[in-house]
């Protein structure tokens, strides 16, 4: 079926029968727009009020290539995968980012040139107004994440190696695990250690299987001997043995009571990323 011609050279126009030849496309011309705002589907009521205010489009109404003088990009770090699929359509004169309720890296990774704000309202409520003071204020380019090493139990690998993979891909974060750092032959209990050396932050989830095993033991052991800072990540209602007792730990279960649109994967990747984030000087 022939398709609509924006192109102008095909001999049948308005309609394309391919005469103009394979050295350059037929497409859809691109959309152009003032002011663009970009968010995930969490956010999209907040992205569509910001462009009402300021007289803009948001992203996800446009269809085909968008270039805009200016682009927003707005995120809670549980849609960088979606963000990143979106902004390969976009093209804008200046980008700003604003990490609403996440780090302001894991947003940061997405838009390595571009200055990011963050906006962590008190109140749920109030969303909207810290977003706009961030979007008030400075904004610098975000430190990058810190240097992991994840100690866990193996039983607990079918669920959490996605969410890795997930922030290795979408947020660039450097992450050792035992299941896939260790290469084959080596000897494992000497390239752990020398991972731990390596570790900017242990982040150890926390759950029935890990806190039962003699290997996580071990890691935290030795990260706390070495002085890397340790993170606690507790998925499950398992509480704390004894030996860790001391730190406070980020509580996914706590995390989807008080976010409940978060999916379980969702919320384990906000966890690790508000693990690995920088420390607030």
């Amino acid at each position: 079926m022939a398709s609509r011609c924006v192109c102008g050279r095909s001999a049948s126009f308005p309609l394309c029968d391919g005469s103009h030849g394979d050295a350059w496309a037929c497409g859809t011309a691109a959309a152009a727009v003032g002011l663009c705002v970009v968010a995930g589907p969490h956010l999209s009521s907040l992205a569509e009020r910001l462009a009402w205010e300021e007289g803009g489009e948001v992203l996800h109404r446009l269809t085909g290539p968008v270039t805009a003088t200016r682009a927003i990009v707005l995120s809670d770090g549980s849609d960088l995968a979606y963000l990143q699929a979106e902004l390969q359509r976009l093209t804008a004169g200046s980008l700003r980012g604003v990490a609403v309720d996440t780090p302001r890296a894991a947003l940061g990774a997405l838009l390595p040139l571009a200055p990011v704000s963050q906006a962590c309202p008190d109140d749920p409520r109030q969303v909207w107004r810290a977003v706009r003071d961030a979007l008030k204020a400075d904004a610098s380019p975000p430190p990058r994440l810190a240097r992991g090493f994840l100690s866990h139990a193996a039983a607990d690998e079918p669920w959490l190696l996605p969410a890795v993979e997930s922030l290795r891909r979408n947020a660039g974060a450097e992450l050792y695990v035992c299941a896939d750092s260790i290469p084959s032959g080596a000897a494992w209990r000497e390239h752990i250690e020398d991972a731990l050396r390596r570790a900017e932050r242990l982040v150890f989830v926390g759950s029935d299987a890990s806190f039962a095993s003699t290997y996580c033991a071990f890691e935290f052991g030795v990260a706390t001997a070495l002085g890397v800072p340790c993170r606690v990540v507790r998925v499950d209602e398992a509480p704390l043995p004894a030996w860790m007792g001391h730190l406070q730990a980020t509580d996914v279960p706590r995390l989807r009571r008080i976010r409940p649109w978060l999916e379980p994967s969702e919320a384990l990747e906000e966890a690790l990323l508000d693990c690995l984030a920088p420390e607030v000087s």
